[in-house]
């Protein structure tokens, strides 16, 4: 029993590992979090308010914008006005259409009064697939270098007792307990 403890301490270590490392290089080079084609972006204004509000962690799913339909919620990369250069998510208000060779589609913000201008589908990063408000504050405290110490000081605190012991087994100082 012990043994197969171990393993999962192990395995939820390299998980966390491999989660932290994707982020921090994630933010080092100025890209969003992705993980499996799943990528993690917060809301930073109110424009899609009430169905997401500032600060909510929301999961987009890379689909190339071939799949998007009326209603969805994307996130697409701006090429206009204030925003150019930034991700944008908003809801789609007219599926995608042609116009000679190149596709189209429109959003708007639920709180908006105005329909962004068309955009490539070629543009859509992703359509969001959930959100995650319960994590904002989480995000708050752990988006800061202090915030990110506590974090893992935690998790060291948590499996403190098994670290030591697998460190034991390891150097042969101590027979695993079966």
């Amino acid at each position: 029993m012990r043994r197969v403890k171990n393993i999962a301490l192990i395995a939820i270590i390299a998980a966390l590992a491999v989660v932290m490392a994707f982020t921090v290089i994630s933010r080092m080079i100025g890209m969003p979090p992705t993980i499996f084609g799943l990528t993690m972006y917060r809301v930073s204004s109110g424009s899609m308010e009430p169905a997401l509000a500032v600060g909510d962690i929301i999961i987009v799913q890379d689909c190339g914008g071939n799949t998007v339909k009326e209603n969805d919620i994307v996130s697409y990369l701006s090429d206009s006005g204030e925003t150019t250069g930034q991700i944008v998510t908003h809801r789609v208000v007219r599926a995608p259409y042609q116009k000679g060779d190149a596709t189209y589609l429109v959003t708007k913000g639920d709180a908006n009064s105005a329909e962004d201008r068309p955009i490539l589908v070629a543009q859509v990063k992703g359509k969001m697939l959930c959100k995650l408000p319960f994590l904002k504050w989480l995000f708050d405290i752990f988006s800061t270098p202090w915030g990110m110490l506590a974090l893992i000081a935690l998790v060291l605190l948590a499996f403190s007792g098994e670290i030591i012991q697998l460190i034991k087994t390891l150097r042969g100082n101590e027979k695993p307990n079966n």
